[in-house]
């Protein structure tokens, strides 16, 4: 199933629903994107409804690593889910000087 992130709600009982998440980059050019009011509480509403298990795609053009970061630090009960997920990093670029890290986060 294909949809907005606030409708996937009823699918979060089911243990064996695995969440693809693939939101648009915060702080980042959203014209592409159907929905393009995603913005700072849309991205927290995302985070406090995710669980295990999942795939979630971000970059460093995103503030996600940063925000992977501060919920470690700071030993927010969501940490886990990142402390024990696989993250896979690749290089990419857009154009010869703008390059950045696309991340695969994976916790199944």
């Amino acid at each position: 199933t294909s949809c907005h992130f606030e409708e996937f709600k009823k699918y979060l009982g089911d243990e064996k629903t695995l969440l693809v998440l693939d939101p648009p980059y915060l702080a980042s050019e959203q014209k592409a994107y159907k929905n393009k009011s995603f913005g700072l509480i849309d991205f927290l509403k995302l985070m406090n409804m995710m669980r295990p298990p999942f795939v979630f795609f971000s970059s460093t053009k995103s503030e996600f690593p940063g925000y992977v970061r501060f919920l470690q630090e700071s030993n927010s009960p969501q940490s886990h889910f990142f402390q024990t997920a696989v993250w896979y990093r690749r290089m990419a670029a857009t154009a010869a000087d703008n390059r950045y890290e696309d991340n695969m986060v994976v916790n199944i």
